[in-house]
């Protein structure tokens, strides 16, 4: 582990199917959420509140964007799968890091609006 953070070796490829495998969870988590957020839209039209539909609708569409970033990250990983080393782990740890924090905050944000 110690050659892998100071970037000399690859990582094995369990670790990147583990990662893959996380990156897939997360999305199946964005879609329970979208599922949970499209009930309230459908709620909200149902009760002719446009104004709270809208907002849920834009949340969907957030977490729709994340799903899209989680799949470029995926094929970013597929594309370095060969050569993936500490530096594309990081990069990889970075893009996902940022997505929760930036996404679901602006998902957060647009639902207490």
């Amino acid at each position: 582990k110690a050659a892998l953070e100071a970037g000399k070796e690859q990582p094995d490829k369990t670790k990147l199917l583990e990662l893959a495998l996380k990156l897939e969870n997360l999305k199946v988590e964005f879609d329970k959420l979208i599922d949970k957020v499209q009930a309230l839209t459908d709620y909200y039209d149902g009760k002719g509140d446009a104004n709270s539909a809208d907002k849920f609708n834009r949340a969907i569409a957030v977490l729709e964007e994340a799903k899209l970033k989680i799949d470029e990250i995926k094929e970013y990983i597929r594309t370095n799968v060969d050569s993936f080393d500490e530096e594309d782990a990081q990069t990889v740890r970075d893009a996902v890091r940022a997505l929760k924090e930036e996404m679901l905050s602006e998902v957060l944000l647009i639902l207490l609006e």
